[in-house]
């Protein structure tokens, strides 16, 4: 329980806040709004595990936003009405996300750069890139398979749930039961212990960033579904708060300490207190100088807690 407390403490904290928001508001506890509540989710879960897994290693990916914005705008371009019309912009998004990935491992690690010099200027590229796809938010979105991810398609309205669930599934085995997930944990640790005991550390720096682009170019995808378009500047606040729900959940900025599962109490938290804030008339300005005290209050709970161990 001590190894785990931080992931405790945050879902400890996320029941206080569903009981808070049902005293608020008794339509809280409703199946429709906690249907709508995990569609909200479904993104951050995919933007969220990339932002975790990149921060295990001792890192931070800057770009996830921009890339969701990129992602939206190739959706919106390349997906058509046609029957199976989703996947060239599917597999489009797939690529670049797993390129872009590529391309920042491969600067941090070859290059020498620091990780958040490195995705910054890249989050700077992939801006220029969304809006030089799609100028202003509009273009064309296949409604079949919008529909399909929102679990509105008759006879697959338990897709969202089955797309999360394998997610989940799928993160979880690849962190804890596969030696690409240990190798992780180990170079966020300790990367040079890790390196000395014949781990390949900037082979697993490289494929941590790839799969963060991947999974933020999956991210956009469902966003495009949400609102049945592209937006080149959907993404621009979505990277603080991956990496706030992130911190939230337990994962340490240090890297080496953490997982996905604090990262889903991080999520929820983010998305409940939000909710809080509108049920109570609290002008949405401010709910971005909550993020940020929650992020700062997490923060400042890891550095102490480092400096007592």
């Amino acid at each position: 329980m001590r190894k785990d407390m931080a992931v405790i403490v945050a879902y400890l904290f996320l029941i206080l806040l569903v009981i808070i928001a049902s005293m608020l508001n008794p339509s809280f506890t409703t199946y429709a709004n906690f249907r709508n509540l995990y569609n909200m989710a479904l993104p951050y879960l995919f933007m969220g595990f990339a932002q975790t897994i990149v921060i295990l290693i001792g890192c931070i990916d800057l770009s996830v936003g921009p890339m969701v914005s990129l992602a939206t705008t190739i959706c919106a371009t390349l997906m058509t009405e046609a029957t199976f019309g989703f996947m060239p912009g599917l597999v489009v998004c797939i690529i670049v996300g797993l390129l872009v990935g590529l391309m920042n491992g491969l600067l941090v690690t070859k290059g020498r750069i620091q990780a958040i010099v490195v995705t910054l200027a890249t989050s700077s590229i992939l801006s220029g890139l969304a809006l030089a796809v799609l100028p202003a938010p509009g273009g064309v979105y296949t409604k079949a398979f919008a529909k399909f991810l929102q679990g509105t398609l008759p006879g697959f309205h338990a897709a969202p749930y089955v797309i999360g669930g394998i997610l989940i599934v799928v993160i979880w085995l690849m962190m804890n039961r596969t030696r690409l997930g240990k190798n992780i944990m180990a170079t966020g640790g300790n990367e040079d212990a890790a390196y000395n005991s014949g781990i390949n550390t900037d082979r697993v720096k490289i494929i941590a960033f790839m799969l963060c682009g991947m999974l933020s170019a999956l991210a956009g995808v469902l966003i495009a579904s949400r609102i049945s378009a592209g937006d080149p500047l959907i993404g621009a606040g979505l990277t603080l708060n991956v990496i706030a729900v992130t911190v939230l959940g337990g994962t340490s900025l240090m890297g080496g300490k953490g997982g996905i599962i604090g990262t889903i109490a991080g999520i929820f938290i983010l998305l409940i207190i939000n909710n809080i804030l509108n049920l109570i008339g609290v002008p949405s300005f401010y709910q971005y100088v909550m993020l940020g005290v929650l992020l700062i209050a997490a923060l400042s709970l890891s550095s102490l807690k480092i400096r007592r161990k």
